[in-house]
């Protein structure tokens, strides 16, 4: 006769695997229709994205002889880059295809794997419903579902650091090395694959030194070390007026970026442009959709070290189910991590921003957006009235469905493939395509068919008239494309003062493209 298993055994190994509610079909099915969604979210627009500068810049080197040569190519163009994700490209390319849509497919790849290891991790440190939420979060995030498809690093980053915290848990709930092997191998994939990554192994280091433990901050600390030093000798060749001069357009943030970050961290918007003008209603609400998600998981903080709060009772380390200290000293180490993997990454580009250079773009840091999904779902979870979790959980649905109408409204990128197939219908020989700035101009000649001499670009606002000009001078019509970042009435009745007739077509994205047509007088 076999082993008996009684109920009370299997509750608690569900309890320490992290599935004490449901059944793990039930969770199974949870997730297959969230990456469902998530691919379909992802996949929806794909074939209508245009490459803009910086993905133009990594598709013009790809097809250089030697991955060598691809990273000096990268490199000119981008002083600050780092080599692992455009290494995995250009392998990946020479596998498929050094196109748009391959190579997008590659960053559709990481981001559904990074939905699932979200999940994983959520059910590790805290439960298989919190992690549900979490995946459910980032599957329907704008952020997340732009940067899956942008032929960048950013994917990647995310996918790396869910897989280093992933292996930072397993090594704090295990006495083997394999999981401190693997922990310290993937941070130093992430720190080069991004250089702000350093701030994201400041939050873990800060977490482990609050341990006192000596016998786990000093090696860690010695091998990141030696990561730090590897990023400065690969730093060390890069000219600082190179790196000062590619991201000159930046400034130092104020209440106003923060709160934009805020937004975009909640994943109601995909990038700092308002979202309203690319919405079904006209009207967004990822400021509401910020209240809400960081509300409740300030709710979620104040409860928990209320109920808390001066029990001597035993607590559960969630990771591995083995009881540690008593609650009034645990207190719950796993929301301490997340804190510090939000904040510390945050503060330190903030900081960067005002004490180095202005730095601070949200996308640098995207994946502190990553702990705000595990503690959403933590929250939402830990709601202990079931009408008002139903209630919570309706409004984030309604709330995220209606941004996500962006994704049906058109590309999220400028659409500079239809623009230049507009404009090379309509001119002439004899006409010339202008672009401002050059982080246009790389863009419209990847997708023009133009010979090179019908194409043409203004670095600031005051050449685009002599650019109009020498184009009327040699008989034809001049074609200026712009960004609609802000309102183009300056650059329109520059226009008018010349007697230029003029006409405007709209392309969408993220900003819009206009493109006008000028007459000679």
């Amino acid at each position: 006769m076999g082993p008996s298993v009684d109920r009370a055994s299997i509750r608690a190994f569900l309890v320490r695997a992290g599935m004490p509610a449901m059944r793990i079909g039930t969770f199974f099915f949870c997730l297959t229709g969230i990456l469902l969604v998530a691919l379909l979210l992802r996949c929806w627009q794909l074939p209508n994205e245009s490459a803009w500068w910086d993905e133009v810049v990594t598709l013009r080197c790809l097809p250089a002889s030697t991955l060598e040569a691809f990273i000096r190519c990268e490199r000119a163009a981008d002083p600050p880059m780092t080599p692992v994700y455009f290494t995995l490209a250009y392998v990946w390319s020479r596998i498929f295809s050094p196109d748009e849509i391959p190579m997008r497919t590659l960053s559709v790849i990481m981001g559904l794997s990074s939905i699932i290891l979200l999940y994983g991790l959520g059910r590790k440190i805290v439960n298989a419903s919190a992690g549900i939420i979490a995946a459910a979060a980032m599957a329907v995030s704008l952020p997340h579902i732009y940067y899956s498809q942008e032929i960048r690093v950013y994917a990647l980053v995310t996918l790396l650091s869910i897989v280093s915290m992933y292996a930072l848990s397993g090594a704090m709930s295990s006495k083997g090395p394999a999981w401190w092997a693997g922990h310290v191998v993937v941070n130093a994939l992430l720190g080069f694959t991004h250089l702000f990554s350093v701030f994201f192994f400041a939050a873990q280091g800060i977490y482990l030194a609050s341990c006192q433990k000596r016998k786990i901050w000093i090696p860690w600390g010695i091998t990141h070390g030696i990561i730090l030093i590897g990023l400065a000798t690969w730093m060390a060749s890069v000219d600082v007026k190179e790196i000062h001069g590619a991201a000159s357009w930046m400034v130092r943030p104020g209440l106003r970026e923060a709160v934009v970050a805020m937004s975009l961290f909640a994943g109601g918007r995909p990038t700092n442009e308002n979202p309203s003008g690319h919405l079904t209603t006209g009207i967004s609400l990822d400021f509401p959709l910020a209240v809400l998600v960081f509300g409740v998981i300030a709710w979620y903080l104040l409860y928990t070290v209320k109920m808390e709060k001066g029990r001597t009772r035993a607590c559960p380390d969630l990771s591995n189910g083995i009881v540690q200290q008593s609650i009034g000293l645990c207190r719950r180490p796993h929301l301490m991590l997340l804190l510090l993997w939000f904040a510390v990454p945050v503060f330190g580009l903030f900081a960067a921003a005002w004490l180095w250079r202005p730095c601070f773009i949200p996308r640098y840091i995207l994946y502190v957006s990553l702990p705000i999904c595990l503690l959403l779902g933590a929250a939402v979870d830990g709601i202990p009235r079931r009408w008002t979790k139903r209630i919570v959980v309706g409004v984030l649905f309604l709330l995220y469905g209606h941004q996500l109408s962006a994704v049906a409204e058109g590309p999220f990128r400028p659409d500079w493939r239809s623009a230049c197939r507009f404009v090379e219908a309509h001119a002439a020989p004899q006409d010339i395509f202008i672009a401002f700035q050059d982080v246009n101009f790389w863009a419209m000649e990847y997708h023009t068919r133009l010979p090179r001499e019908c194409i043409d670009y203004a670095p600031v606002w005051s050449d685009i008239p002599d650019r109009v000009r020498k184009a009327h001078a040699r008989g034809g019509t001049a074609w200026v494309a712009v960004w609609l970042w802000s309102d183009p009435s300056r650059i329109e009745d520059r226009f008018r003062e010349n007697g230029w007739l003029f006409t405007a077509a709209d392309f969408k994205g993220w900003p819009r493209l206009r493109v006008y047509r000028l007459n000679a007088p």
